[in-house]
């Protein structure tokens, strides 16, 4: 049950990443400064938020 759980979340918080990277970018947010509010408003690490700009920027 704990897997369906830990499932859920991650779900969840790539679809936040690719929001909040997607948002940025129509706002012509650069690279760096969309990074490091991902880290800052999802609280992920470094290597979690270069993941996710790899995969949606």
């Amino acid at each position: 049950m704990c897997e369906l759980f830990d499932q859920y979340t991650r779900r969840g918080r790539e679809e936040g990443m690719r929001g909040m990277i997607i948002t940025c970018k129509e706002f012509n947010i650069n690279y760096d400064d969309t990074m490091s509010k991902l880290r800052k408003n999802l609280n992920i690490t470094e290597s979690e938020a270069i993941e996710g700009m790899k995969k949606f920027w």
